[in-house]
């Protein structure tokens, strides 16, 4: 009887490190896919030059003209 049941917990350990390695390769797959397709993108045509872009950030703080949250809202909203 003792036997029995050692021989069934080692089936039961057999099919869990089957089950790991089987999920843990199709992890593999699929990381492998993702950082295949984030590859392309950057190697993809945006439509624009992204080394001529001008970026600027504009400071509106507490203090100034633009002191309250409704205030600095409208202020983005109207520069949109």
């Amino acid at each position: 009887m003792g036997v029995s049941m050692i021989e069934t917990a080692f089936e039961g350990t057999g099919c869990l490190l089957s089950l790991e390695t089987r999920f843990a390769f199709l992890l593999l797959i699929g990381s492998g896919l993702m950082i295949r397709s984030l590859v392309r993108l950057q190697q993809e045509d945006h439509g624009f030059r992204p080394d001529h872009v001008l970026t600027l950030r504009v400071p509106v703080g507490p203090t100034g003209k633009y002191d309250t949250r409704p205030r600095q809202m409208a202020y983005y909203l109207n520069s949109a």
